[in-house]
């Protein structure tokens, strides 16, 4: 047998394996365990011994085309959606997990869950500028880059008239842009 035809054979004894990769699309659903806790988990409810918490919440609808926000505005635009439609796996579908351990996980996903329960007003990417610094003859005429937003902030309302702000970093990843912090 030639080496060709060794690793021909090779390449066809793994496409069955290379094919059968498991998709990637697993929801996270929020979950009330019997003591009235909310528990997080990409099986049904049933399966920790829970109930539904919220009606719907294992609805993943996607909007993002390329399966990832490429861009702050497209982020900007999935993270207002989620929070209008109040959902909370929409919400957690552009943050960064990677990672993150499952006692974190737990807690950024009640973080994300009082997100998306106030109304938003409106968010706004943060830019950190460098301080002006003075003219020089060595600049000749060029401007500086601009500067890339490095967090996105939300200002939100409360029942009680009030409003908060919520600030997440931004994550760059294998060309997108995520929630992080």
């Amino acid at each position: 047998m030639t080496a060709f035809a060794g690793t021909l054979l090779a390449a066809a004894l793994l496409l069955p394996a290379v094919a059968w990769v498991p998709s990637a699309g697993a929801q996270v659903r929020q979950c009330q365990g019997p003591a009235g806790d909310t528990v997080f988990t990409d099986r049904s409810c049933d399966d920790v011994g829970a109930v539904a918490a919220v009606p719907g919440a294992t609805v993943t609808d996607r909007r993002i085309l390329n399966g990832c926000a490429r861009n702050v505005r497209e982020l900007v635009w999935e993270v207002s959606t989620a929070i209008d439609r109040g959902d909370v796996n929409r919400l957690a579908g552009v943050y960064h997990w990677t990672g993150i351990s499952g006692s974190s996980g737990n807690s950024i996903m009640e973080r994300l869950q009082g997100v998306v329960a106030r109304p938003l007003l409106h968010v706004t990417p943060v830019v950190h500028r460098p301080p002006p610094r003075a003219w020089s003859v060595l600049d000749d005429g060029r401007r500086p880059e601009a500067a890339a937003p490095v967090a996105l902030q939300l200002d939100q309302l409360h029942p009680d008239g009030g409003s908060s702000r919520t600030t997440f970093d931004l994550r760059e990843h294998f060309g997108c842009v995520w929630l992080a912090g």
